[in-house]
């Protein structure tokens, strides 16, 4: 007999429980995104430039440039959606 005991449902229950963090964090992350994502158009139909979004919102001004950029590429996409592009390409 070995001096581990394996015990499949123990194991199986570890890797379920990890798999849930993981997608929870994730989804949290999008949910942040997309709230950014908001602020960013809203600035931006109010005619602010992408250094004053970044400093407003104390962002990246490239991380602003990408979004503006998603935004003005796919017009008919919610903020969610154009969160999960850019989540995408990080």
């Amino acid at each position: 007999m070995s001096i581990f005991e394996y015990n499949e449902e123990v194991e199986m229950r570890k890797i379920r429980d990890s798999e849930y963090k993981s997608g929870k964090e994730d989804g949290i992350a999008c949910g942040e995104a997309e709230t950014i994502i908001s602020l960013i158009r809203k600035k931006s139909q109010k005619g602010l430039d992408i250094n004053e979004i970044a400093d407003i919102l104390e962002l990246d001004v490239c991380y602003v440039k990408k979004a503006l950029a998603l935004l003005s590429e796919n017009p008919d996409k919610t903020d969610m959606q154009v969160a999960e592009l850019i989540i995408g390409q990080v």
